[in-house]
């Protein structure tokens, strides 16, 4: 019920709040005075039953419009915050593998820039990480790893994407900004060039706004999942 009043477009109650006070207004102020000009209870009796039809537009709206749009939506949710979740998780088990790999703490409700740098400075692009890509013992570089799970988060967007006409403009507006945050860009380019580096330092400050905006994804994951309860 929460969920149905909430996500009622604000300019529409608006609209609906002044309609009902100015047809208060004419029905038990305006209607009990003479008419000021000749042809104004005509005008009167129009213009009420504008204010009435806008009303009952409203109403329409709510029970057959809006109405449905919940429903769908209560439909819909629970399968795109499952894909958020995945979408955060991702970056979270990154950060579990690598604080095994640098041994620095790495979690991303307290993680800071220092700790990003430190953890990137000891991981070498090139030795191996936790990804089994071929049995039975074929590991992927971290480079590897790292891509394979940017790859993984983007086809994880694309899900939450394409049921956009459920989702509103918050989600669409995090799920986008790790899609296209700097990160990703720069390791899908490096990843096409062979590279000589020992360490990951040079994506440290790309890899720390990844993980700003994946906690900024969890903490509206989070938001929603107590007003879907309600």
């Amino acid at each position: 019920m929460k969920l149905f009043i909430k996500t009622i477009p604000k300019a529409l109650n608006i609209l609906a709040i002044l309609t009902m006070a100015c047809l208060g207004l004419k029905i038990f102020y305006f209607n009990n005075i003479p008419e000021a000009f000749d042809g104004g209870y005509e005008v009167g009796v129009i213009i009420e039953g504008l204010l009435a039809s806008i009303i009952a537009s409203y109403i329409f709206y709510l029970i057959v419009v809006h109405l449905k749009e919940t429903k769908d939506k209560h439909i819909i949710y629970p399968h795109v915050q499952q894909w958020a979740n995945i979408v955060v998780s991702t970056c979270t088990s990154q950060l579990a593998d690598m604080c095994k790999a640098t041994g620095v703490q790495l979690d991303l409700n307290t993680i800071t820039k220092v700790q990003i740098d430190q953890a990137m400075n000891a991981l070498n692009p090139h030795s191996q990480s936790p990804l089994l890509i071929n049995l039975p013992q074929n590991y992927a570089n971290w480079l590897q790893y790292l891509i394979h799970n940017i790859q993984k988060s983007r086809s994880y967007i694309t899900k939450i994407m394409s049921q956009i006409i459920y989702i509103d403009s918050t989600l669409v507006a995090l799920v986008t900004s790790i899609e296209e945050c700097s990160y990703f860009n720069v390791l899908n380019q490096v990843y096409r060039h062979p590279m000589k580096n020992t360490n990951m330092s040079f994506v440290s400050n790309n890899f720390f706004d990844y993980c700003q905006k994946c906690a900024e994804l969890k903490r509206y994951i989070e938001e929603m999942g107590l007003l879907q309860k309600r």
